[in-house]
């Protein structure tokens, strides 16, 4: 062709990409930057700002910030002066890896500075706004406090979301009165507070566990008719959760399900299940399980976190038939799977109960659904199994966990070895154990070693039964009375160990009265 792309061109072309990625199907690498440019050059033609402000926003927009920050550096090296949009897209791109961009901030901030004090007549709310909640996310409340006085220097006025940011910035951080102080300020200047501001200072004051506070703010939103959204109710609900004070939070609930002045998500409804798993009410989970069916008509529907939340306080009141029928129902028809922690509660939860064959059906379908037994898993079923008289199967647990990275620990190990002694597997139960003080002698307590030495006595190993309690004293472990009186008596009637009264040389020789010291 004889026309030729200018400039323009591949700016216009550049913003398109941006465009291309945010709206289409069609996803946009990072590799293509390099070839814009190799072919803005292929034309003789020569970046500007335009030009690198594009680029650094298609960077961000891809969320390649280490780009950005070349291109950035590429315009200082080409003279060309970064303007108000550089800033802003870098300043709000930095914002999203505090911990790896510290320095690079500095170095930007410090740009910034200069470029205040040469175009006070181009400045405007936005490039401040950005400043301070990136200074925020890098905890840098110096930056934020030099910012809040250039603004004042230059007569940019502070708007709702300058004053929204502060507040939340504040409130999140710890600096309540800070907070409050902005939220006053605000007042004074005569910015009206809207619902994401006042949703920013009760979330504050909340976290201060300030809740009068929390609740008089809400009713001054109702006096100056801002309607609240449904998070600063639920702000506000799990408030009244950490204060303990499940009267106001029932209130709330009762008020929004009935007036439907807001109506309620299931975030709301997860937190009043909350509620009452913490303030220990659980007769009413079922009652609202069954408004979120009814809610279900309306688009609320509950998910993981409800049907979790439900089967914990269910799991504590033991409630058993209900979390059995909720955990099919969420296994039969929602695609979420419950964790290993939710398993391995409901699976305490019917082992104390004697339920022995339900525990069985919800490991196999943990194991269905992939999800890696824990340390934990493990002690549940091997409980399961000695106390059902299924040793091997508590065994075969053992090997199977012994094939994984992770380390077995104490309460697991001791429940298998019992299992090892019921069976009359001794040899098993001598490798379980001294692979036990192995990897964890610190933490050998006496029913460890009870068990193992009476196991031991039981099954006629008295040379390891003698060395173990040895092992004892080495660990400052003691046994119990009627272990020590047990080996004492099967000692001194074994004809295949040499005992001497007092503590003899030689291998095999054991002195009864080293046994009744210890």
């Amino acid at each position: 062709s004889e026309v030729s792309p200018d400039i323009i061109t591949f700016n216009t072309y550049i913003k398109g990409l941006v465009m291309v990625h945010n709206k289409c199907a069609k996803k946009v690498s990072l590799e293509c930057i390099p070839k814009v440019f190799e072919e803005i050059e292929r034309f003789k033609l020569k970046a500007n700002d335009i030009t690198y402000n594009t680029v650094i926003d298609l960077c961000i927009t891809l969320g390649g910030i280490k780009e950005a920050w070349n291109c950035f550096l590429s315009m200082h090296s080409k003279g060309i002066e970064p303007d108000l949009f550089t800033y802003s897209i870098l300043v709000k791109g930095l914002k999203e890896q505090p911990h790896i961009y510290q320095e690079n901030f500095d170095f930007l901030y410090q740009s910034i500075e200069t470029y205040i004090k040469k175009n006070t007549d181009r400045l405007d709310e936005i490039l401040f706004n950005s400043l301070i909640d990136t200074a925020v996310a890098y905890k840098d409340f110096d930056k934020v406090n030099k910012t809040l006085e250039h603004m004042r220097a230059n007569g940019i006025q502070f708007s709702n979301i300058t004053y929204g940011i502060l507040v939340k910035a504040f409130g999140q951080n710890g600096m309540i009165e800070s907070a409050l102080v902005i939220f006053e300020q605000m007042r004074k200047h005569n910015v009206q507070p809207n619902e994401i501001t006042y949703g920013c200072i009760i979330d504050a004051c909340v976290r201060a566990q300030m809740y009068d506070k929390a609740t008089e703010l809400l009713r001054q939103m109702n006096a100056e008719k801002i309607p609240a959204n449904i998070v600063i109710y639920t702000t506000l609900l799990k408030g009244y959760t950490k204060q303990k004070d499940f009267n106001k939070a029932w209130e709330l609930y009762e008020k929004i399900v009935k007036e439907r002045e807001v109506a309620p998500n299931i975030i709301f409804y997860n937190a009043i299940l909350e509620a009452m798993n913490q303030c220990h009410k659980p007769n009413l989970l079922l009652v609202v399980y069954n408004q979120i069916l009814v809610e279900d008509q309306r688009e609320v529907k509950p998910d993981i976190i409800t049907y979790s939340t439900l089967i914990k306080g269910l799991c504590k009141t033991h409630q058993l038939d209900a979390v059995m029928r909720l955990y099919s129902e969420v296994y039969r028809e929602t695609s979420a799977a419950f964790d290993e922690v939710l398993h391995n509660l409901i699976m305490h939860s019917l082992v104390a109960a004697e339920r022995y064959a339900d525990c069985e059906y919800i490991y196999e379908r943990m194991q269905e659904q992939g999800i890696s037994p824990s340390e934990v898993t493990y002690s549940i079923l091997t409980k399961l199994y000695t106390k059902t008289g299924q040793y091997q199967k508590a065994i075969d647990l053992y090997d199977e966990a012994q094939r994984t990275p992770r380390k077995t620990g104490v309460i697991f190990s001791t429940s298998v070895l019992q299992s090892c002694i019921k069976s009359r597997q001794i040899k098993k139960a001598i490798e379980v154990f001294e692979s036990l003080r192995k990897s964890s002698r610190s933490e050998l307590d006496q029913v460890v070693y009870n068990t193992i030495v009476s196991g031991c006595i039981y099954a006629g190993q008295l040379q390891h039964a003698l060395l173990y309690v040895q092992w004892a004293v080495e660990d400052r472990v003691t046994l119990a009375p009627n272990i020590y009186n047990s080996l004492v008596k099967n000692l001194l009637s074994s004809r295949t160990i040499e005992v001497k009264e007092k503590k003899g040389p030689g291998k095999g020789c054991i002195g009864v009265s080293q046994i009744r010291e210890h």
